[in-house]
This record gives structure tokens, sequence and C-alpha cells, in this order.
């Protein structure tokens, strides 16, 4: 079996882990193959043997049986990209925060290939949804995650109706639109307020973008549904395909006024049978557990007097990476109005007083 490796090198423990990747591949009697620039780059550094001699992954993938990505979701998603082009199957294995699609852990890396080598594995169906602008005749790339239009430049709001079928839903002032399937509700649509949902379901979800209403809401669309939006000005198409990796803007598309969104299914991973699959409703209350579980940390940085000259608190990953907030930087004295005042440290929370504005608390 050959297994095209899909690596992001901006995650820490890459490196690490495709020396180990590899020799457990070679030992499973698994052949590593890459596109020739990561090929190159593993090889200087004696991480091997990889096989492959390609410019890109389009180009490599109908030559492999399977993609693995190394990296977090958005890894994932680039990779799936590639890997539904060419109707292979992809897997992922998690070096990201929580892995809603990345579902194998570093540690479990063995059992995993054990599983892939010997066929014992499912190929998941997730959907991607694709766009057509009418009067132009044009389409923009299929998106596994999402298709974003959002108001141009010069505009303060964009205003647009949406349809379904040709029967209208609403009216809507916003910054714009996501039309999200249902992998891609983990990642901007969550973000905007738009619901989980389950992958497997075959829909369409709709979040407009800080929209000038109270009333207005995410909303989810069956899979047969023909959305179509009319906009009174010029909206600007980014198509989300790649999550984190890679944002594609469709800049010669960016005078849309009237277009169509549908939906389209891909095969998109492989799923080893008889492991622990985190779904991703476990995923969503493992991460809020997760959150809960972060200790807090307190960073007091010192000048060349030995005075305190940054303030910072947040709480730490676990992992090497940590949310902080800078609560002030050069010059905390409390005069002036603008200072750290104190700090206190509790278990289980940070307290610290900023004059005159009052305490800020992690807890």
């Amino acid at each position: 079996m050959r297994i095209l490796l899909m690596p992001n090198f901006t995650k820490p423990r890459t490196w690490e882990l495709l020396g180990e990747l590899c020799r457990r591949m070679g030992a499973l009697g698994l052949q590593a193959a890459a596109v020739r620039k990561d090929r190159e780059a593993m090889e200087a550094l004696g991480i091997g043997p990889v096989a492959g001699d390609w410019e890109s992954p389009e180009e490599a993938a109908p030559f492999c049986d399977l993609l693995l990505s190394i990296g977090g979701d958005g890894t994932v998603i680039h990779s799936a990209c590639c890997a539904a082009q060419a109707g292979k199957p992809v897997v992922g294995v998690n070096l990201g925060r929580l892995g809603f699609l990345a579902e194998i852990e570093p540690g479990e890396l063995e059992r995993y290939l054990l599983r892939l080598r010997d066929g014992q594995f499912n190929r998941e169906k997730r959907f991607a949804i694709q766009s057509r602008f009418s009067q132009e005749g044009q389409s923009l790339p299929f998106a596994l995650n999402d298709i974003v239009f959002t108001k141009a430049p010069e505009q303060n709001l964009a205003d647009f109706e949406i349809f379904c079928n040709g029967k209208l839903i609403d009216h809507y002032c916003a910054d714009g639109v996501i039309f999200s399937t249902p992998t891609g509700s983990t990642a901007y649509a969550l973000s905007a307020g738009g619901p989980v949902m389950d992958p497997a379901l075959g829909a369409i979800l709709m979040v407009p973008i800080c929209p000038h209403s109270i009333a207005i809401r995410p909303m989810v669309f069956g899979g047969d549904k023909t959305i179509t939006l009319r906009s009174g000005g010029s909206l600007q198409a980014d198509v989300h395909r790649a999550g984190e990796a890679q944002l594609q803007t469709c800049g010669e598309l960016q005078a849309v006024r009237f277009l169509t969104v549908q939906l389209a299914g891909y095969a998109l991973g492989a799923a080893a049978k008889d492991a622990p699959h985190l779904d991703v409703q476990q995923a969503v209350s493992h991460q809020v557990r997760a959150a809960e579980e972060r200790p807090p940390f307190l960073r007091l940085g010192l000048d060349g007097e030995g005075e305190i000259d940054l303030v910072a608190v947040g709480y730490g990953a676990g992992d090497g990476e940590a949310e902080v907030l800078v609560l002030g930087g050069e010059g905390l004295d409390a005069d002036e109005g603008g200072g750290i005042a104190g700090v206190a440290v509790h278990p289980g929370e940070i307290a610290v007083q900023y004059a005159p504005l009052g305490q800020g608390k992690l807890s």
C-alpha cells in the first residue's frame, strides 16, 4: 500500500512525527510517498525512506492508495480537496487542538496503520457545496467547508435576498453570508453563531454574518434544495476549500449579483473499524471540558532594572500552546489611571487589579 503524506510543517511536532511515521510504515511494509519538495525536505533531515517525484498533491493522489494528513482539521480539508478529485480516501493524524476530522492521535499511530494496511476501514461520505453564477455562466470550485459572500470594500452593509427553490426566504442587511456544509459547521459558521451539524447530514447551512437585525437567525436547508442569492450591489466570493491551510479568493468573481448554491457528495475520509472514533457531538463536549480544565497562568516580564514591564494571563493548553491576554506593557505604574495595581493568584483563578478600571478575572 502506498500512502501519500500530506504534512503541515507549521505544526511544531510535524518533523518528529514524520520520522516516527516513516519508521513504523517501513516496518509494516507500507510505502511512504510525498511530493518532491516535501520528500527533499524530509531526506535532508534523514527522514525516510520516502518515494515520489510529483510536483503537486493533485498529480500524486491518483498513484496512491490513500492520503495521510498530518496536522489539524484544516490540513485534512486541504488533503481532501486533492483526494476527492482522485477518488481516494484521506485520514488525518491530529496535531491540532482537538481534531473534528483528524481523528488519529500520535500515540495511536501503529494501531491505525495496521488497520489501514489490512483494509479494516470504512469510507465516510462527506458533502461539498458548489456555487454557480447564473447570469455569468461561471462557477466557483467545490468547497468542503464553506463558501462565503461578503460586502465589497466600499460598502457599509451587503444588501441581498435569499430564495429556496425560487421562493423568497428573507431580505438581509449584513456583512455577508456563509453557506456551509455539515463538515464546515465547526469552522467559520460556528464562530458566526451557527449550529454544529452531524457531518453525515445532507444539508446546507446558511449563516448571515453580523446581520443588522435581532430577528435574523441561521437556517438549515435540505440537500436537495437550490439556494439562490440575489444582491442589489456587488459581493466578494471566498471559497474555504482548505480551512486553515488555504483560503482561495476568487478575485475575478468579485462583482457577484446573482448565484445559486447546491450540494454535491464526495467520499472524504477513511475511518478504521472498531477504533475509538470521536464523533462531532463528543468532540464538542470534549472541547468544552478541555477548555474548563486548562489551568490559568501568570507571566511577568521584567525590564533591565528588574521592575515589572509586562503582565500576561491566560489558560495553558497543555501542549506548549496557550491563550494569552496581555494586560499591560511598558509603564505599569497605577498612576494616571492606566496600569496594573495588583495581582492575586488563587487556586483555579487569577485576579488582576487594573487601576482605575477595576478587576479582570480568569477563573
